[in-house]
């Protein structure tokens, strides 16, 4: 949204919302380059420069033209539910357990809920007193809150966690599957083009395995007991 509005005028997109609904194509929604947010550091590079000023006119109206490219792929990558997903904060931790500026039980996404409004309300304005720690991930708290059982041994927050967790694993973006097909064209190239599907598997489970905890090739030190697997029984 920062760049939308960097460049769009302000009557023209009021929330995130109508990001969808815009006609890009119209030129009238669009600043000037001149009033266009183009960056600070950009404009004082270029009025320090010894460029005619034709030519610094043609350079920002390129820039101007490259963000437009820019906010119409915004909107091509704009999920069908953007809405729902703008409902994510409100699941945040620190939402959550506020007891200043929590949101209504008729703000959260019903659709994600299998249970009836009256439970519903009654796990939101529970689960604000039990004792959960907001310092931590959104969905580490969720899985937490989840597994949550009173003295009777009842999960009194189920419903209510299960509908938070939906909304989490919703397919937001697909660049998770972008770097996967990168990551198999980088190794699967003409010279080991007949390289079988486990074997890739488990190159691409050690890559992406040592990137999610931190480590690399360097800095990765195996344990004893993976190292006592490597005899001749693995041939």
């Amino acid at each position: 949204m920062t760049t939308v509005r960097r460049i769009l005028k302000p009557s023209v997109l009021r929330n995130h919302k109508q990001l969808r609904e815009l006609d890009l194509t119209q030129s009238g929604i669009f600043l000037s380059p001149l009033d266009a947010d183009l960056g600070t550091t950009f404009m004082d590079k270029l009025e320090e420069s010894r460029l005619a000023p034709d030519t610094k006119e043609r350079i920002s109206s390129r820039c101007m033209d490259f963000l437009k490219e820019l906010v119409k792929q915004y909107q091509l990558r704009l999920p069908a539910s953007v809405e729902i997903l703008s409902k994510l904060e409100l699941f945040c931790p620190k939402s959550v357990m506020s007891t200043i500026k929590r949101p209504g039980v008729k703000d959260l996404p019903a659709d994600l809920f299998s249970c009836p409004i009256g439970t519903l309300e009654t796990q939101w304005r529970n689960v604000a007193t039990a004792n959960f720690s907001d310092d931590q991930d959104i969905d580490k708290f969720w899985l937490e809150v989840e597994a949550f059982k009173d003295a009777g041994g009842h999960k009194c927050f189920q419903e209510l966690a299960q509908g938070a967790i939906r909304l989490l694993v919703l397919p937001v973006s697909n660049a998770h599957v972008e770097q996967a097909f990168s990551l198999v064209s980088l190794l699967k190239d003409d010279t080991r083009n007949r390289m079988g599907l486990p074997l890739l598997s488990s190159i691409m489970d050690v890559r992406t395995g040592l990137v999610r905890n931190g480590f690399t090739s360097a800095t990765f030190k195996p344990p004893r007991q993976l190292l006592e697997r490597f005899d001749s029984t693995i041939y």
